[in-house]
């Protein structure tokens, strides 16, 4: 081994090494090479920026943007013109209607980073008296309502099949995450500091903001309300269903906003969750990254992370009526989604669900090819220390330590 010492490469460094592969290359068999080079070079969860956000954020981070990011800087910086224009357009046309629309109370699906949430997300949105936000819609959420339907057939073409931390399918017209338009509405997200690493800590307090002042958390509030407005005049004032696993810590926040939603937590596996997370982070961050830097220590970062989201849930949750949240468990979905959902209906008082069972099991009939991802065993010293700093979870839902 040139250069290399190889008393040096612990399990763990291999370990390590051989997870840290590059997402555009595993995630081949799911895209063409011209997706992969976009993906790689173009893309970034802040293309659908207006040219006033895009420029205070810049001022924010110091304009420190990485040189092997200055092409993805330049797309933002480009497509913040058009964001921006369609926006203006979208308020002429629609300013009136969407101030009007007295939306449904949402359904918002809780739950940590790898627990099930966007396979249940996928599964309510079955339900035609639901409605979720799609890629497209959280991608580039200023002016949906005037450039979706002519602008989202083009952009499907350069999305990837699956996404490239996992084998879930991937689509403009798919349900996906509304952390990832508010992030873009309001710049006040945990995601930012995916996309600016040098200044993790200051964006990680919008997780719950719990350290933040009254006038954010209302500007937040605000065009939460305003998006789901514009989500319920797009779908005809169906319900909406958002999905976000930091809107796990926010619930006195959504209470405020919409004091009559249901909630549905899902959780699973702390361990599985923690070899989920180590994953994704290695996976995913690369997709939105601006500038050069890293997040703490993963192993840290991701033990950390689940507390303070856990914490404001445990404090938050009994809160909530009993008759407007319900926990339940990745496996009882994974072994058996239809009668899962079904006690969701009835516990949350959602009628229908007799017309949306063949549906729904067509559609999980369609997933028993599905693979999740595999991980290598936790060493014993990090299983203990998972289960000490997590012990309320284990505890609370009932899975064994051990």
């Amino acid at each position: 081994m040139t250069g290399i010492d190889a008393n040096l490469l612990t399990r763990r460094t291999l370990r390590r090494l051989a997870t840290e592969a590059d997402p555009y290359a595993t995630g081949r068999r799911h895209m063409s090479p011209t997706q992969a080079f976009i993906g790689r070079w173009l893309v970034s969860n802040l293309m659908g920026l207006t040219v006033g956000d895009w420029a205070m954020l810049a001022v924010e981070n110091r304009f420190a943007f990485g040189p092997s990011y200055w092409s993805r800087a330049a797309v933002v910086t480009l497509l913040s013109l058009l964001n921006s224009s369609f926006a203006l357009v979208e308020r002429a046309t629609y300013g009136r209607a969407i101030a009007e629309t007295e939306p449904k109370p949402p359904v918002f699906i809780l739950g940590h980073w790898r627990s099930g949430t966007t396979h249940l997300h996928n599964l309510m949105a079955l339900d035609p008296q639901f409605a979720a936000p799609n890629l497209f819609e959280t991608m580039l959420p200023h002016g949906f309502l005037v450039t979706e339907d002519w602008q989202s057939p083009l952009w499907a073409r350069f999305v990837p099949e699956t996404r490239l931390i996992d084998n879930m399918p991937l689509g403009t017209d798919l349900p996906q995450e509304d952390e990832f338009a508010l992030a873009i509405l309001t710049r006040l997200s945990p995601y930012m500091g995916h996309s600016f690493p040098q200044r993790w800590s200051h964006y990680m307090r919008y997780l719950d903001f719990a350290d933040v002042d009254a006038g954010e958390r209302k500007r937040w509030q605000r065009e939460l309300m305003r998006y789901v407005r514009r989500l319920s005049l797009r779908r005809a004032g169906r319900q909406i269903v958002l999905k976000s696993p930091p809107h796990t810590a926010r619930i006195p926040l959504l209470l405020d906003v919409f004091p009559e939603a249901r909630f549905v937590h899902i959780h699973r596996d702390p361990y599985r969750v923690f070899q989920s997370n180590l994953h994704m982070l290695t996976e995913g961050l690369p997709l939105a990254k601006m500038q050069s830097g890293d997040l703490p220590a993963p192993e840290d970062f991701v033990i950390e992370r689940y507390n303070r989201l856990h914490d404001a849930y445990f404090a938050a949750c009994d809160s909530v009526p009993k008759d407007r949240l319900i926990e339940i468990a990745f496996s009882d979905l994974e072994r058996d989604p239809v009668g899962t959902m079904a006690g969701l209906y009835h516990r949350l008082g959602f009628e229908g669900f007799e017309s949306l069972q063949p549906t729904l099991e067509s559609h999980c009939h369609d997933l028993r090819s599905y693979t999740q991802n595999r991980y290598a065993p936790l060493e014993a010293p990090l299983r203990r220390r998972i289960a000490e700093a997590w012990h309320r979870s284990f505890e609370h839902w009932g899975y064994d330590p051990a």
